[in-house]
């Protein structure tokens, strides 16, 4: 489960999780979060696209009246030794404010997902 291993839950081990019922699993599965912690926030994330063992993208939406859009996706690649995990995030600059922000966005988020990633391997070694 996400929370085992998110590193936004270690940030807030306290936010306020919902995740969909009608849906729990692949396309149209989502959950939403919120956090009184600004490195946490508000936002709600929903699977747009599964494919088994190879693919998963998702549709984020952040900020109390979802004013941030963006995209993730994750990858998921057989190697010698086991599976290599890619995990990305994208969104649409409307504006320079927003461009600026998506510059400075790998800066932001990489090494937490670079410790999500970390924390998902322990997980699943475990």
């Amino acid at each position: 489960m996400w929370s085992g291993w998110s590193p936004w839950n270690a940030i807030d081990p306290n936010m306020k999780l919902v995740y969909s019922s009608e849906t729990p699993v692949g396309e149209g599965a989502w959950y939403s979060w919120k956090s009184n912690n600004s490195r946490v926030g508000v936002g709600k994330s929903a699977i747009i696209e599964s494919k088994a063992n190879s693919l998963i993208r998702m549709d984020f939406n952040f900020g109390q009246n979802a004013e941030m859009k963006g995209s993730g996706k994750w990858t998921f690649e057989s190697v010698e030794d086991g599976t290599k995990v890619t995990w990305g995030m994208s969104g649409v600059a409307n504006n320079f404010g927003e461009r600026y922000f998506g510059i400075l966005m790998e800066q932001m988020v990489g090494g937490t997902f670079e410790e999500g990633l970390s924390n998902l391997k322990a997980v699943i070694e475990k």
